[in-house]
């Protein structure tokens, strides 16, 4: 297996496309909206009552029901309803994938906790050590 960088292939401005959801308002998202899906997981996670989990995510109940309601949903508050509720942001926002798609991870735990690691490095440590994992695979290439 061999270890490349990334193409840097992003648009004539610089940054990449924003999500569905945070620009376009959910209006652009698959058939059902952000309220639908919000209703659809209260329901499999058997939400009766939301001022639990208003208090919970430390917003007032009726920001929940405008939620319900396809109304705005700040990044903060989608990030923590779906960590609360534990859903897929992505399936949440934009109705893609699964609602638990998120449970699926393809990468041990192990593995999960060595890439945690390296986010905390600062930029140049973490250059250092990714320098050093495709030296690794270089040599290990050369071997066979």
């Amino acid at each position: 297996m061999k270890i490349q960088q990334a193409p840097a292939s992003l648009p004539p401005d610089g940054f990449p496309p924003a999500p569905c959801a945070l620009e376009q308002g959910l209006a652009d998202c698959k058939e059902n909206s952000m309220g639908e899906r919000l209703e659809q997981v209260l329901r499999a996670r058997k939400v009766r009552k939301v001022y639990p989990l208003a208090l919970e995510l430390g917003v007032n109940e009726s920001c929940i029901s405008r939620w319900r309601r396809d109304g705005a949903i700040s990044t903060d508050n989608a990030i923590r309803l779906c960590r609360i509720l534990d859903v897929s942001l992505d399936w949440l926002l934009c109705g893609r994938g699964q609602m638990d798609q998120h449970k699926g991870r393809s990468i041990s735990d192990e593995e999960y906790a060595m890439i945690e690691a390296l986010r905390l490095l600062p930029g140049e440590a973490r250059h250092s050590i990714l320098n050093l994992f495709a030296a690794i695979d270089s040599r290990l290439d050369n071997r066979s």
